[in-house]
């Protein structure tokens, strides 16, 4: 029998940057609902002079769904520019903005042609950003939980 010595591959190394990358996107992306969360609640607790104690559970409600969806908006918004949704509107406003402040718009970096724009931003790598997909699911679960002892406890 052989002795194998396993060897180490560079995908190892790119999965491990990925899972670190996830992480520290998932920890961001949980501090900015939070942080969007804490300041719906705060704002319908004390904002508008009613007695905080009765509505609570309403601003509770609101703090984790609005948070989560707009954490899910944000997703689908990156991925539809992923997509190249907005690529010729991109494009259009560098080329007006070349245009207007420099003299020659080839000594820009901007190609010659939307083509040719468009297959450098094919060249890219796609953005994986489904930790926001994660982290808003979880805050928009959490606030649909927090919709059945609002509606039971409502006078």
């Amino acid at each position: 029998m052989r002795n194998r010595i396993p060897k180490i591959e560079t995908n190892d190394e790119e999965r491990r940057t990925k899972l670190v990358s996830y992480f520290v996107g998932l920890g961001i992306s949980f501090v900015a609902a939070s942080l969007i969360c804490v300041a719906v609640i705060c704002i319908q607790l004390y904002g508008n002079g009613e007695d905080p104690s009765k509505i609570l559970y309403r601003a509770l409600v609101d703090g984790f769904s609005i948070s989560g969806i707009l954490l899910v908006m944000f997703f689908f918004l990156v991925r539809l520019s992923d997509y190249g949704a907005f690529d010729i509107l991109v494009y259009g406003v560098k080329l007006a903005f070349y245009n207007t402040f420099y003299k020659n718009i080839r000594d820009t970096k901007l190609p010659a042609s939307y083509a040719d724009y468009k297959e450098l931003k094919r060249q890219k790598p796609k953005l994986s950003v489904s930790y926001m997909w994660h982290v808003g699911l979880l805050f928009l679960i959490i606030g649909i939980i927090l919709l059945i002892p609002y509606y039971r406890l409502r006078p």
